[in-house]
């Protein structure tokens, strides 16, 4: 007689049968959007700053200072929430692409990438900003205060960016603070050429061509900005020992 319980078998093989391994968790969603939330920051606090500044130098000159504050007030965050969101994104896809394929070099690859997406995302800042700001007859924002503002707009997206992508704080304020160093250096010689060349060809041009020369513009800067904060994540990583994807 077969006396086998059936009953326990089934119970047996419901407990030895693997359970299915759980799905990674997305990162995509919560990390877009602390990046945008931060970039917003990053460009309401420099844009603020440089409109408090030059209302106070030239408060009494004849512009429409309302309208020129709420154009601030919509461009610089705008400007620092496309930056943010690009950087994060590419983080994000280098961070999966180096996983699959281990031999590609996640520091070059961050930082290329992300100056990348910084020239795309400073094409129509730039052209807005020389176009419609530089169209203004007033006084000559100033191009130290307009580089100042972008290295604390680039700092403020760069930091908490790097942050979330490496493990040691002390490497990423140690890389932030050096990478700061280099590119202000840089960008005080590059800005200059860059800016006063840009509004001073708005002299008596189109407004077609002044598009064109804005956008070059701001291509430039925001490789610079994109490249900026790439290498503080790239270093921030090595500091933190982690020269490939985990």
């Amino acid at each position: 007689m077969d006396v086998r319980d059936d009953s326990v078998d089934e119970g047996l093989a419901w407990e030895i049968t693997p359970r299915r391994a759980p799905r990674p968790r997305r990162t995509w969603a919560p990390r877009m959007g602390v990046a945008v939330r931060g970039g917003f920051r990053a460009g309401f606090l420099p844009g603020i700053l440089v409109m408090a500044i030059y209302y106070i130098a030239h408060h009494d000159v004849d512009l429409p200072w309302l309208k020129i504050a709420t154009l601030m007030s919509v461009y610089a965050p705008g400007v620092g929430i496309s930056l943010a969101a690009a950087i994060e994104a590419v983080v994000l896809l280098v961070d999966g692409l180096t996983a699959r394929a281990p031999i590609v070099p996640r520091g070059p690859a961050v930082v290329v990438g992300c100056g990348l997406a910084g020239a795309a995302c400073g094409i129509a800042p730039g052209a807005i900003g020389v176009v419609v700001f530089g169209s203004y007859r007033g006084p000559f924002i100033g191009t130290s205060l307009i580089a100042t503002s972008m290295i604390i707009g680039a700092f403020l997206v760069a930091l908490p960016a790097a942050r979330r992508a490496a493990r040691s704080w002390r490497a990423v304020v140690i890389a932030t603070i050096a990478t700061t160093l280099l590119v202000g250096v840089v960008a005080s010689v590059v800005t200059p050429l860059v800016v006063d060349g840009a509004f001073g060809h708005m002299q008596g041009v189109s407004y077609e061509h002044g598009v064109f020369v804005g956008g070059a513009v701001g291509a430039l800067g925001g490789c610079l900005l994109g490249g900026y904060a790439g290498l503080v994540i790239a270093l921030a990583r090595v500091g933190s020992g982690e020269r490939r994807a985990s």
